[in-house]
C-alpha cells in the first residue's frame, strides 16, 4: 500500500461559516482572491497562495463549507496534515481606521467607543464597525485618523470621566494604520 502526497504545489482545504458563502461566490467570480497561510500562533506568514473551489454542499452538522485553495510551497514551509491559519482576502481597503476589538462597546443606541477629549476627558462616541476580524475592528464612520481611542478599562468609564492617555506597547498592522492608542 502506498499513499503520494504532492508538497509542491500543496493545497491547504478549510472551511468558512455557510453565511460567507455569497460573498465570497461573488468576489470569485469577479478575480482570483488570495489566501494566505499562518502558523499556529496566528502571527508568522508561512505562505501566500490561490483559492481553488468551494465544496458542493454545505457540512449540516457544522454550517460550514469547505474551500481548496492551493500553495506554491517552493521553500517546504507547508507539511500534509500541518495545522495552519488561513486568512482569505476579499478586498483590501486602504486608509481604513482600525481599532482594537476590545475598544468597542455596545449600548441601546449601538456599538460606541471612548475618545480622548479635550482635557483628557473620556467622550462617547457612536461608531459604525464595518468588520472584525480577530482583535481588530475597521470602523467606517465615527473616528477620525488622530483620534485616540481608549482599550483598557472602558467597560467601566464614563463620560467625563479623566483619563491619562499612552501609546499602546502592542505593534501590529493594526496599530500602524489607526488610532491604536490606548489611554
Amino acid at each position: 500500500m502506498l499513499v503520494i502526497t504532492q508538497v509542491q504545489p500543496i493545497a491547504v482545504i478549510f472551511t468558512l461559516p455557510e453565511d460567507n458563502l455569497p460573498e465570497v461566490i461573488s468576489v470569485m467570480k469577479k478575480r482570483e482572491l488570495t489566501v494566505e497561510a499562518y502558523g499556529r500562533d496566528n502571527k508568522m506568514l508561512l505562505a501566500k497562495g490561490k483559492l481553488l473551489t468551494p465544496d458542493n454542499e454545505i457540512d449540516q452538522t457544522t454550517g460550514t463549507l469547505k474551500f481548496k485553495s492551493q500553495f506554491d510551497n517552493h521553500d517546504s514551509s507547508l507539511w500534509p496534515n500541518q495545522f495552519v491559519n488561513i486568512r482569505l482576502y476579499l478586498d483590501v481597503r486602504k486608509n481604513a481606521i482600525v481599532v482594537s476589538s476590545a475598544a468597542i462597546q455596545k449600548g441601546a443606541q449601538g456599538s460606541f467607543v471612548y475618545v480622548v477629549g479635550s482635557n483628557n476627558a473620556a467622550e462617547v462616541r457612536p461608531v459604525q464597525v464595518d468588520f472584525a476580524e480577530g482583535n481588530v475592528s475597521v470602523i467606517s464612520q465615527g473616528l477620525n485618523k488622530s483620534e485616540q481611542v481608549v482599550v483598557d478599562g472602558a467597560d467601566k468609564l464614563q463620560a467625563g470621566a479623566p483619563v491619562a492617555p499612552h501609546q499602546s506597547s502592542t505593534k501590529s498592522a493594526a496599530a500602524n494604520s489607526s488610532p491604536g492608542s490606548t489611554p
